[in-house]
């Protein structure tokens, strides 16, 4: 799709081509398993590149799917809590753009109903947004983890991650 980009060599890769489609695209003349082939022959496995690292994940979504219509590509929502509404800006390749996302803390309770007030990451954490001039969707964010809290990511992976977006260049 056009673009290179540098991770840590314990990053950690996944693709996701298209996934599923909605039926009223599907061709009358094509059963549904031709019609995914063919959606696979068109659009690659690479839809979807998933950077993860350390506490953290990196998500780019190529054009054909930035409605995350053929695969989806990150997290799909939060749960009730506590959104706290961020925009900041940040270097992709050499351009800098406006990062949309949101700081959470998430509602939630133990087995006698009490409020779980918590740092750990399955609770807090953040996630941005940023769509680039050709359509290129990039996200990136906090894994929810029980195991580490919100001022490790922040201490120890946020920063490995907007290095990495720093390095993303269109592909000569």
């Amino acid at each position: 799709y056009g673009y290179q980009i540098k991770y840590p060599m314990d990053a950690t890769i996944s693709l996701f081509g298209p996934q599923g489609f909605s039926m009223e695209d599907k061709p009358d003349d094509m059963t549904a398993d031709q019609y995914i082939d063919s959606l696979l022959k068109e659009y690659t496995k690479q839809l979807c590149v998933q950077i993860e690292y350390s506490l953290g994940w990196i998500y780019i979504a190529a054009p054909p799917n930035k409605e995350k219509l053929l695969t989806p590509c990150g997290p799909t929502g939060l749960g009730a809590g506590e959104i706290i509404e961020k925009i900041e800006t940040i270097a992709v390749g050499d351009q800098l753009y406006q990062a949309n996302g949101v700081e959470f803390r998430l509602h939630t309770v133990d087995s006698d109903g009490n409020p779980i007030i918590s740092e750990t990451l399955d609770i807090h954490g953040e996630m941005f947004g940023i769509q680039l001039e050709d359509g290129t969707v990039i996200r990136f964010g906090s894994f929810p983890r029980h195991e580490a809290t919100y001022e490790d990511y922040m201490m120890k992976t946020r920063e490995t991650l907007l290095q990495i977006l720093a390095t993303y260049q269109l592909s000569p």
